[in-house]
């Protein structure tokens, strides 16, 4: 599964204001620049909050950032502001925008990170202000937030109490909230048709709404982590969609007193059936490992170590039927698994082959291997499914014997 900041290697903008997430409508113009409008008229003190996926040269932002009078060009006085926190610029009006004009926030391309990548697309939105003499009436479901966080907390010590077990240690308490999250969020898909809401990106969406993107998920994981004294970061980089780069949130969790890499979004994959399941691809799992499709700038904790790694835990796993799947770590426990089975007549045989070489675990090569040194087996065909995780070179496989 994959965040909707899909844009250039070099350095990336992320609209969590009202921009790009909210309104979404994009068209291409003179310039090179991505012009953005608006779909809704905005109040005259609208504040913009412009999120980026690396930290910002912000010395330099007051040269490259403006707000103009959409037609005449003239300038708007405005303070922008910086969050190292969360890699984002406020941009506040210092006197009310006026009604029913049009205004245009422009972000130049000269822009730079803090290592100096430079914005390969510059951006112009264009904003419309609201006639403030128009009574607004408030939604009756708005939630403050306020009342927002009152919720998630009363949500996340539910989820604590149902999941979280007396003297489990700190990697069952991650793995039981890993499980619970993936297992009751569901990714959001109007992010592909431009009509997702901004609660999407955040753990309100993830817990209480259950579903979310990229972001929400690791904003909702870090939230039960700590819920359970279990310290946590949200990464922020890129991760690889085919042959492109696209924007990417995941978390860094310390258990043991060493540093693991935790991605609750891609565990949760978008299946072609549209069927829910589970993955532990990348649970506590390595930097050299989740580089192989994960990028990013930050000079975040080193996770080397493999202590935690799901498939060092020894968990009892089943698989998307339900049936408990056998761990295999060699090629006679494969073959003796596949003969007595069939010797037994069982129906199916559900298993996970570490260190996989797809050589040595050849099924089919297997079969007629066993059928070739007994005869004596009743044996009508079967079906074969698997599902590889090249993460850690884990292959799953599920054999279903015909009767």
């Amino acid at each position: 599964m994959f965040c909707s900041k899909k844009y250039m290697t070099t350095f990336i903008i992320t609209f969590v204001l009202s921009i790009f997430f909210v309104f979404g409508r994009v068209c291409h113009a003179q310039e090179d620049y991505k012009i953005m409008q608006s779909k809704e008229a905005v109040d005259s003190k609208k504040v913009w909050t412009i999120k980026f996926n690396n930290a910002v040269d912000y010395t330099k932002m007051s040269d490259y950032i403006q707000v103009y009078e959409y037609g005449t060009n003239n300038k708007i006085q405005v303070t922008l502001s910086y969050n190292s926190g969360d890699r984002s610029i406020s941009v506040t009006p210092l006197s009310s925008y006026e009604n029913n004009k049009i205004y245009t926030l422009e972000i130049n391309s000269r822009l730079k990170s803090s290592i100096g990548k430079e914005l390969k697309t510059p951006v112009k939105f264009n904003f419309t202000i609201k006639d403030s003499t128009v009574i607004q009436v408030q939604n009756s479901n708005h939630i403050n937030a306020d009342d927002k966080e009152k919720l998630l907390q009363e949500k996340t010590n539910q989820i604590v109490s149902q999941v979280i077990k007396p003297n489990m240690k700190d990697y069952e308490k991650e793995l039981a909230l890993h499980d619970y999250l993936v297992t009751h969020s569901t990714y959001d898909k109007r992010l592909f048709t431009g009509n997702m809401p901004d609660e999407s990106y955040t753990d309100y969406g993830v817990l209480i709404k259950g579903t979310g993107v990229c972001e929400g998920y690791a904003r909702a994981m870090k939230r039960l982590l700590d819920a359970v004294g279990i310290e946590s970061i949200v990464a922020i980089g890129e991760a690889k969609d085919g042959e492109e780069w696209i924007g990417h949130a995941w978390n860094i969790v310390k258990i043991g007193g060493q540093y693991y890499q935790l991605d609750p979004t891609w565990d949760d994959p978008i299946t072609s059936d549209g069927k829910d399941v589970l993955r532990h691809s990348y649970f506590n799992i390595t930097d050299q490992q989740i580089s192989a499709d994960h990028r990013w700038d930050e000079n975040y904790p080193a996770c080397n170590s493999t202590t935690y790694n799901y498939y060092n835990l020894n968990v009892p796993e089943k698989d998307d039927d339900g049936q408990d799947i056998t761990t295999v770590r060699s090629y006679y426990q494969f073959y003796g698994l596949i003969k007595s089975s069939m010797e037994n007549s069982v129906s199916s045989i559900s298993m996970k082959i570490l260190n996989y070489d797809e050589t040595t675990y050849d099924v089919s090569a297997t079969l007629q291997k066993i059928m070739k040194s007994n005869p004596q087996i009743n044996y009508s065909g079967c079906s074969i499914k698997s599902y590889y995780d090249d993460v850690n070179n884990v292959e799953y496989v599920k054999i279903v014997f015909e009767k």
